[in-house]
């Protein structure tokens, strides 16, 4: 995955961690889904892995 597509990821996933704190934004959902899209585009068996 290219620099740029890490740094959407990060503030996605800081996004989410945010919206755990203010219930407007869906917090964990915004989380999980980064983490899903970077494992999927990583590819590898680690990446899936850290989904779970």
């Amino acid at each position: 995955m290219s620099d740029a597509g890490l740094l959407v990821i990060g503030l996605v996933i800081l996004t989410g961690v945010v919206g755990v704190l203010l219930p407007v934004i869906p917090g964990a959902m915004l989380v999980a889904a980064a983490i899903v899209i970077w494992a999927f585009e990583e590819g590898t068996n680690v990446a899936w892995l850290t989904v779970g």
